[in-house]
């Protein structure tokens, strides 16, 4: 294999890269990638033979150095998909950055010379990729959504290869390989189908601090204990989506002050991304501290009292008490971000969340009781492609956004999480779609790309 030397980095070493992995945005494009570069590592190569370029508005900045990998960033903007009058100026902003970015990812990749770039999609990797292409680099393309978006696209028909988690008529030199997914995630399965609910209290008291106290997980005869926990999982992307994150603290307050679950405390984990964070805890606050109901106006006082702790700069915990104090209804927890994701779908009794490729691949790999929510404004529907044959064969349950209202939410949400069941069910039909080696399959064919050289 050829790899250049570049520039002396900022310990002074010179350093050499065979793959340079490009793209991201979101997780939900950066994750795969991490996955595949571990399956590399996990072969022989070294994570100094990986680089990563991405944008400088992405969570790459955070989550590539983190894992312990080179990365440069552009500032490269998404494409414009339509012209007009409004966004004229959009678009000549987008192109003198992206022109810019271009230039600089060109110098960086004619030193470089890398063995082989990876396109892991979205315009933070649009770029790169390009770049690549006119130094005559070879560049394969991983695809991780149902529908291949159009950076993707672009780059593919002039790809080596373009591996797909499934077959998509049209794609040329596609290789179907499944969605990448971490170690981590491929490795764990749900409580459930392990009937382990002791890995649901473990997981509990680890992220809700160590004020949670979940109680007994079963009694002497093996049935549920008085306080046999609920855990529901809520995640909303790595950016967050407000039309998730508005209806929860109504949703949890209604299902503590109906005492729904009757002596069973509800722990809820819920990510909202870093944008709507600081929202949805304000939102909490004016919810939880409500001194009427809220559901018929009718004046009542409210059945919970709450109490309010921080475990961490972005981590609130609000702690739902019946009304004398003597009983926790609910635990309601709320991170701007969290990487331990795989974790938390091991210990969960039900998720919600939006229907990303890398979600669904872990959510079917881990065997997760789901409610999962399509983006409605996702390039070519992409979303409900990942999801749409799940669906169908009862593994998970798709809702619109449109539909994510609060009375929607409350007659489903609390009849998932009260009958074990359906949940058991859907647990063991999603675990038969789970695909648990394709990042090293696709690691594998990078390799093998690597090695023919030019």
């Amino acid at each position: 294999m050829t790899a250049a030397k570049v520039e002396a980095s900022a310990n002074g070493k010179d350093k050499t890269y065979k793959f340079v992995f490009a793209g991201g945005g979101t997780a939900g494009h950066i994750v795969p990638g991490l996955a595949v570069a571990a399956a590399l590592v996990d072969t022989g190569y070294k994570k100094d033979d990986i680089l990563f370029m991405g944008s400088t508005k992405g969570m790459e900045k955070f989550l590539i150095p983190k894992a312990g990998y080179d990365i440069r960033l552009y500032d490269t903007k998404g494409l414009v998909r339509r012209l007009s009058l409004e966004n004229f100026f959009k678009v000549l902003e987008m192109s003198a950055d992206n022109s810019r970015s271009f230039l600089r990812a060109l110098k960086d990749l004619r030193r470089i010379k890398p063995d082989l770039i990876v396109m892991l999609g979205g315009y933070a990797g649009l770029i790169p990729a390009l770049a690549g292409l006119v130094l005559g680099a070879k560049v394969a393309v991983v695809n991780v959504d149902s529908v291949p978006g159009l950076s993707n696209r672009i780059v593919g028909r002039f790809a080596a290869v373009n591996t797909l988690p499934q077959a998509v008529p049209g794609v040329k030199r596609a290789v179907v390989t499944g969605t990448p997914i971490r170690t981590d995630a491929a490795s764990r399965k749900n409580f459930l189908l392990q009937n382990d609910n002791g890995i649901r209290s473990s997981a509990i008291k680890v992220f809700f601090g160590t004020a949670s106290t979940p109680g007994s997980d079963q009694g002497p005869d093996g049935t549920p204990g008085t306080r046999d926990p609920l855990f529901f999982t809520v995640m909303s992307g790595s950016l967050g989506a407000y039309s998730i994150n508005k209806v929860l603290p109504r949703l949890v307050g209604a299902m503590a002050e109906k005492s729904i679950f009757g002596s069973r405390p509800l722990f809820v984990y819920h990510v909202t991304g870093e944008r709507d964070f600081d929202l949805t805890v304000a939102d909490c606050g004016k919810t939880f501290t409500a001194e009427t109901g809220e559901k018929n106006g009718s004046g009542a006082k409210k059945a919970y009292k709450t109490e309010l702790r921080k475990e961490g700069e972005r981590k609130t915990v609000f702690s739902l008490l019946s009304a004398d104090g003597s009983r926790l209804l609910a635990e309601y927890c709320l991170a701007a971000y969290e990487d331990r994701i795989p974790e938390l779908m091991e210990a969960s009794d039900l998720f919600l969340g939006r229907a990303g490729a890398s979600t669904v691949a872990e959510i079917a790999a881990i065997g997760v009781p789901s409610v999962l929510v399509p983006l409605p404004k996702a390039p070519r529907d992409h979303q409900r492609e990942n999801i749409d044959e799940m669906a169908k064969k009862g593994a998970l349950i798709g809702i619109d956004d449109a539909d994510l209202t609060w009375d929607n939410l409350f007659g489903l949400i609390p009849s998932l999480l009260g009958d074990g069941e359906r949940r058991r069910e859907m647990a063991l039909r999603l675990y038969e779609f789970g695909e648990r080696e394709a990042a090293a399959t696709v690691a594998g064919l990078l390799s093998r790309l690597a090695g023919e050289g030019a």
